[in-house]
């Protein structure tokens, strides 16, 4: 019994994944307090309009989404442009584009998949409430504006999980 548990703990453990704090450290530099969370999936849908991680980082006193996303063909996001976080409660973050963005290949990408791809790397402003709002509610859907349109999709439950850890972790 022993010799399948010890190799089942440890396979499981291999597999299993938790949301951390990736960075904490004063910039030597510019002397900025920088804690980021790691980079985690927020929505894949294979054959499907999107494919994005997201992670939380704080930078001293101020807060911000930041967002890879890989394209499905050419992508600009303008000035103004929004990311928009629809809730459990029907609420909505608004989250908007302070600069002009155009893909680059592999801009997107966190590792390896969609490397070779066109993709965004996008940094949203956030404020405390709103990732309070994270912290106690579901995100149901999520929607990118770009020049030509927008795209969205709905994360899974564990997704949308894993965007709320993250804000959890970013405030303590």
């Amino acid at each position: 019994m022993k010799r399948i548990v010890l190799p089942a703990l440890l396979l499981f453990s291999a597999f299993s994944y938790s949301q951390e704090i990736a960075e904490n450290k004063i910039d030597e530099f510019s002397h900025h307090a920088i804690k980021r969370t790691s980079w985690d999936l927020l929505v894949y849908k294979f054959n499907g309009s999107m494919y994005a991680h997201t992670r939380i980082s704080r930078i001293d006193s101020s807060f911000y989404l930041n967002l890879r996303y890989v394209c499905r063909g050419a992508c600009v996001m303008a000035e103004g442009d929004k990311f928009m976080l629809k809730l459990d409660n029907d609420s909505i973050i608004a989250l908007p584009n302070l600069k002009l963005a155009a893909g680059c290949i592999g801009c997107g990408a966190t590792g390896l998949p969609g490397s070779n791809a066109l993709g965004l790397d996008l940094s949203f402003p956030i404020t405390v409430d709103q990732l309070k709002d994270l912290c106690s509610h579901t995100i149901t859907k999520v929607r990118l504006y770009l020049t030509d349109g927008y795209v969205e999709a709905s994360p899974s439950s564990g997704n949308a999980q894993n965007l709320r850890k993250q804000a959890e972790i970013i405030l303590k």
